[in-house]
């Protein structure tokens, strides 16, 4: 397995998150999320990233030891924060949008911006910070990898549908407590009371919601443990199988 690395430094936080249920991960296996910034006159133009101006974007190539004999590369993305630098309004401009140096340049007030929150990236923790180099990549191994990327962000859009419908639900069961009070839960069934009707169908949403989030938690744990029992085995220097299929690292 080979590896193209691609480092956006970048002023939008535009990096897209995998949730494990409880914690955030970068995503570094996916592409960053879109922004509306025009091209930043200080990116020169061979560093500019096509899809986002405030990004100067850089590839490098990590190759595998026995790279003749490897057939497989893999995209890792990583961000670093850049902060707006202020723009030599007195220096010449060319047709790409840079900006050079000028004896009339004015000193300008640095514009202050937010710092990232800390979002640690997924492959150091799913790999113990080292990127694995394999000769053989067993099937099970690569369906591990894509299920738990998927399952990762499939959690993340059951959690903010989970806050959504957990609003939604006390929103619903505050404004039938206010209007009809809390004896005619007590007192009506919800087939007898339409508000309370609505609120109850809410509150069941909540909890098959709730539900499917375990599920794929415990999911993403298979995953997740499965892959690190296959990292362990390299530290360790046991030979590991899967299905019959061998693992077969890189010396």
């Amino acid at each position: 397995m080979c590896y193209r690395n691609i480092t956006h430094t970048m002023r939008c936080d535009a990096r897209p998150v995998i949730s494990d249920g409880s914690k955030y991960y970068t995503d570094s296996f996916a592409n960053p999320l879109p922004c509306r910034c025009g091209p930043e006159h200080f990116v020169p133009s061979y560093l500019r990233c096509e899809d986002h101006g405030c990004c100067m974007k850089k590839v490098r190539m990590v190759w595998c030891p026995h790279v003749a004999d490897c057939n497989v590369v893999y995209e890792v993305h990583r961000y670093v924060q850049s902060y707006r630098r202020p723009r030599n309004i007195w220096g010449p401009i060319n047709m790409h949008g840079d900006s050079s140096d000028s004896l009339w340049s004015l000193p300008m007030i640095q514009e202050k911006q937010e710092t990232w929150n800390h979002v640690p990236d997924l492959e150091k923790c799913l790999f113990t910070g080292k990127m694995p180099h394999l000769t053989a990549v067993p099937p099970p191994f690569c369906l591990a990898v894509v299920n738990l990327l998927s399952i990762g962000r499939l959690l993340v859009q059951t959690k903010v549908r989970l806050h959504e419908v957990s609003i939604d639900a006390a929103v619903r069961r505050t404004m039938h407590t206010t209007f009809h009070g809390e004896a005619c839960s007590r007192v009506l069934n919800e087939w007898e009371c339409p508000l309370q009707g609505h609120t109850v169908a809410a509150e069941e949403l909540v909890e098959q919601t709730l539900q499917g989030l375990v599920k794929q938690w415990e999911i993403f744990n298979t995953c997740w443990t499965f892959i690190q029992s296959i990292m362990w085995s390299r530290q360790v220097g046991k030979d590991f199988m899967t299905q019959n299929v061998p693992v077969v690292w890189d010396q």
